[in-house]
C-alpha cells in the first residue's frame, strides 16, 4: 500500500497521498516546456562561442537565436506561469489541503515550486510512495 508523502518546502509541509491523471498529463506537458528551454538555454551558449571563435556565420547564428528566442519567450509567459499555479492547485485541492496564491507568490521562489511539483509527480510514477509514512522528501 502507498503510504502519504510529506513534502516541506520552506516553512509548509504539504501531505500527498493522491496524484491524479489530469495532474500528470499536466506535468509532462509542462516538464517538456522547461526542459527544453534548459537545452535550449545550452544551446545559446554554444552559439555564442562558436561566434566567437569563427566556427558560424553571424547571420546564421542570429536566425537560430531568433527561433530559440521565440521558444524561450513561452517560458516566460502569462500563460506558463499560470500552468505551474494551476498544477499546484491540482496537487494540494486533490489532496484537501488549501491553496494559497498568496504564499506561492510571495514565500516560494520558482525553485522551491520546482521541487514541490517533481515530487508530486515522483509519488505518482517515481518510488510508488515507498517511504515510510511521516518521512519527508527533502
Amino acid at each position: 500500500m502507498k503510504h502519504p508523502i510529506r513534502i516541506k518546502v520552506r516553512d509548509k509541509e504539504f501531505v500527498i497521498d493522491f496524484v491524479n491523471n489530469w495532474f500528470c498529463y499536466n506535468y509532462y506537458e509542462f516538464r517538456q516546456l522547461t526542459n527544453q528551454a534548459e537545452i535550449d538555454y545550452i544551446r545559446c551558449t554554444e552559439i555564442q562561442n562558436e561566434v566567437k571563435a569563427n566556427k558560424i556565420d553571424p547571420k546564421i547564428a542570429a536566425a537560430e537565436f531568433n527561433k530559440i528566442a521565440g521558444r524561450l519567450k513561452a517560458i516566460g509567459s502569462v500563460e506558463f506561469f499560470n500552468k505551474r499555479l494551476d498544477l499546484i492547485k491540482e496537487a494540494l485541492v486533490s489532496n484537501g489541503q488549501e491553496f494559497s496564491k498568496e504564499w506561492r507568490e510571495r514565500k516560494a521562489s520558482p525553485k522551491d515550486i520546482l521541487y514541490f511539483l517533481d515530487e508530486v509527480y515522483k509519488y505518482e510514477v517515481g518510488d510508488g510512495g515507498k517511504k515510510k509514512a511521516g518521512q519527508t522528501s527533502k
